[in-house]
């Protein structure tokens, strides 16, 4: 005989990127879930900044710069990206629609890939995690353009946000959270939520997510889920203008 565990009993975890909740059931024509009604936000686990960077043979060194490059060299407008589908898809979208130049999206198996091409100079820009890029940017063969952030990165200081050069529409940021199936006892995500927040308080774990260029955020179940609520209307209209969908 079996016995079928409640699936809300504070055991049952999802650790997923905001794209992955957020992104997929937009572009679905049928939504395998509610990202808002069918989780229990429990702990933010940490903030990615986005960054678009240029090879090293661009010569733009921000984003009006990046813009007026384009415009008298259309074909060379095109962006390697770790994949299809998910938030810096969209993202890339959004800076083409801000800088009035419609962007090539060329996807790649990964940001590895991606990365080392336009490092190589096949491909111009890139958009990616912060922390993918550092490598490269500090071997010279990547330029950032332009950084996530209400500040700028102390890893990179010399690399300017968005918002400080007029684009404040795309100071948007990856994150990581933990979830529960919705219905789980307020009680236990909120013991979870104390949990995590606890560890990201201790030196291994700083140490570590420093390493990964990974910002904590010490997020309430409350702030985390509005968190979700403000990114799922913020990607809608982008993914909706955009006719992608996961089918295409």
């Amino acid at each position: 005989q079996t016995c079928a565990l409640p699936i809300s009993d504070g055991y049952t975890l999802l650790l997923t990127p905001d794209s992955s909740l957020v992104v997929r059931p937009l572009v679905t024509k049928k939504a395998p879930y509610d990202p808002v009604t069918d989780f229990a936000p429990v702990a933010h686990t940490g903030l990615s900044a986005q960054a678009l960077a240029v090879s090293a043979d661009v010569p733009a060194r921000d984003l009006r710069e990046y813009a007026a490059w384009l415009k008298g060299n259309p074909a060379k407008a095109s962006v390697a990206l770790p994949g299809i589908g998910g938030s810096m898809h969209f993202f890339t979208v959004m800076i083409g629609q801000e800088l009035g130049v419609p962007l090539q999206i060329i996807p790649y198996k990964g940001s590895g890939p991606s990365v080392t091409d336009v490092a190589a100079g096949h491909v111009p820009a890139t958009v990616n995690p912060l922390g993918t890029l550092l490598s490269q940017v500090k071997a010279g063969k990547l330029r950032l353009i332009g950084v996530s952030g209400t500040a700028r990165a102390q890893t990179v200081p010399d690399a300017p946000t968005f918002t400080e050069q007029g684009y404040a529409k795309l100071n948007i940021d990856s994150w990581f959270g933990i979830f529960a199936p919705a219905g789980t006892p307020a009680e236990l995500v909120n013991r979870m939520n104390t949990a995590v927040v606890q560890a990201s308080r201790t030196s291994a774990i700083r140490e570590r997510m420093r390493s990964l260029d990974l910002e904590i955020q010490e997020l309430s179940p409350a702030q985390l889920g509005a968190l979700v609520k403000r990114d799922f209307e913020l990607w809608k209209p982008v993914i909706k203008q955009s006719g992608f969908t996961a089918e295409d």
